[in-house]
């Protein structure tokens, strides 16, 4: 179906028209670019004060509707993920220092997300069995060695190694993990020690 578009004078598929429940064809009267295009010069036309009165009450609108503003959202990125992820990607890419910045802090202030992350995802990539293990648990394991390197003694900064290797086939759960230095940890390399025993 096609319908005359009065402000552009062209003839266009429908579902180039927004919705309208009172006109006859339940469409409206301009297509979705001309009613961008007035919207634009509509508020273009604002002056500061109105801009500012529209702010305002955009800002209150959304205080006073939140949970159904955030949900509206929401069903709209499962629905359109496509744009969603489209619109993601000019934003960052118009916003690069903003996204670069945040990532420093967030990485900053939650390194122990960032260490499960980068070990979980490798265990991923060389498709490894298991359920993973948490830091909670990984310090639990720390605490029995006294947070010393069970290989050399010393009291350093520990890394979770896994007892038999990843990429020997080996499990990535807290079953198979020991607390070694990260020297130590790298001295190993792919060999399976248990230096639990």
């Amino acid at each position: 179906m096609q319908k005359y578009c009065k402000k552009c004078d062209k003839i266009k598929p429908l579902d180039q028209f927004g919705k309208d429940r009172c006109k006859k064809d339940k469409h409206q009267a301009y297509c979705k670019i001309c009613r961008a295009e007035q919207s634009r010069h509509r508020y273009l036309a604002f002056t500061e004060a109105e801009t500012k009165k529209q702010k305002e009450y955009m800002r209150q609108y959304y205080i006073d509707n939140k949970e159904k503003m955030i949900e509206n959202a929401r069903r709209w990125r499962r629905s359109n993920r496509e744009k969603a992820n489209e619109s993601n990607r000019r934003w960052q890419a118009a916003n690069s220092d903003k996204v670069k910045e945040y990532l420093q802090h967030w990485q900053a202030a939650n390194s122990d997300k960032v260490k499960n992350y980068n070990r979980k995802s490798r265990a991923r990539k060389l498709n490894a069995p298991g359920k993973g293990f948490t830091e909670a648990e990984f310090s639990k394991l720390c605490d029995q060695a006294y947070w010393r390197c069970l290989c050399c003694g010393r009291v350093l900064p520990l890394a979770a190694d896994h007892i038999i290797p990843l990429s020997q086939g080996g499990l990535d759960e807290i079953d198979n993990i020991q607390p070694l230095c990260t020297l130590c940890n790298s001295n190993k390399g792919t060999q399976t020690i248990d230096y639990r025993l």
